[in-house]
């Protein structure tokens, strides 16, 4: 190897180590690049998520509204079969959103399938006054609308960068 450097001017072997070191800084610059848009890309899923559940529970927040105009007509047999709907979506929502949720997130979400539970059995049964179901319809419905709502509020400042 000897005779092959003596060939090469030495200004000419100075250039190509340069280029050797450049070429190595390059692609050290390059992996940490890559690493960067990685973290990006994760980063960017995991608000997409996060818009997505703020979405689906602003969806449930509406149903909640609509049970509400249901209660206020007083329409007990669609009380009932709006509370088993809408039990469903907040335990999908729940197994969906898993990863995500707090503990107390999670414990909301529980008080408010349970109130709901309550609330559709409540209307589905015929006993008592209708002013006394309707009252503890209104209750339990306080308490369920206010959990969800609180959820709703954790998951939008997350996705909102504030959480």
């Amino acid at each position: 190897m000897d005779w092959l450097q003596n060939d090469i001017p030495h200004w000419l072997q100075w250039v190509g180590l340069l280029a050797t070191v450049l070429g190595a800084g390059l692609a050290f610059w390059a992996a940490l690049s890559a690493k960067g848009a990685k973290e990006q890309a994760t980063e960017a899923k995991l608000q997409a998520i996060r818009l997505g559940s703020v979405l689906r529970l602003g969806d449930l927040i509406f149903d909640m509204q609509e049970l509400q105009a249901m209660i206020s007509r007083k329409d007990f047999h669609s009380i009932s079969a709006k509370c088993s709907h809408l039990r469903g979506r907040v335990v999908r929502f729940k197994t969906e959103s898993y990863n995500l949720l707090s503990e107390s997130a999670a414990a909301d979400l529980d008080l408010v399938r349970e109130q709901l539970e309550a609330i559709g059995r409540v209307a589905a049964t015929g006993k008592g006054l209708d002013e006394n179901r309707l009252g503890r319809i209104q209750l339990a419905f306080g308490h369920a609308n206010e959990s969800i709502n609180r959820v709703f509020a954790i998951h939008h400042a997350e996705a909102s960068g504030g959480g």
